[in-house]
């Protein structure tokens, strides 16, 4: 599959996810947990698909990096960034944020998690798509030059 395909299939994924993040039926106070990475991994400590989630967030850039700028593979680097997706919509899905006591985690804790996911796709798509990465950015509430500056609150890298 061409970039520009896998681009599109990953903003329809990103739609998606952000939608039922965001939902006010499901987060209606409209707001979320910001956590540092070592808060994170306590809290995702209890699961095996939860640490293994966080690990694939943070080698996210490491891994992005290779295979775009070392491998020159930018289609396995759309690959990774899809993979991700799926594995933020299984994070969801798992923890049922939408269900009162379904997991240690609160709601807010969740939608955290996953806005953060969303926002370090949109930064790995801005090589391949700057309009949709900046478009992808004002929808978390984040400007396009902001949402990847090292001083932007980034919860789930690592070394912050």
């Amino acid at each position: 599959m061409h970039i520009p395909y896998k681009v599109f299939f990953i903003a329809a994924r990103f739609t998606l996810t952000y939608s039922r993040v965001i939902s006010h039926r499901l987060n209606p106070e409209q707001r979320v947990c910001i956590m540092t990475g070592s808060d994170a991994k306590r809290l995702l400590s209890r699961s095996d698909l939860d640490l293994e989630f966080l690990a694939s967030l943070q080698s996210l850039s490491e891994r992005f990096d290779s295979l775009w700028w070392h491998q020159l593979l930018p289609n396995r680097s759309m690959d990774l960034l899809q993979e991700v997706l799926r594995q933020t919509n299984a994070f969801i899905e798992r923890h049922k944020p939408w269900s009162a006591g379904s997991s240690h985690l609160s709601r807010g804790e969740v939608l955290g998690v996953c806005l953060e996911s969303l926002r370090l796709l949109a930064c790995f798509l801005t090589p391949a798509a700057p309009h949709l990465a900046s478009s992808l950015f004002q929808k978390l509430g984040l400007g396009s030059s902001e949402g990847c500056k090292h001083e932007a609150v980034r919860p789930l890298c690592k070394g912050q």
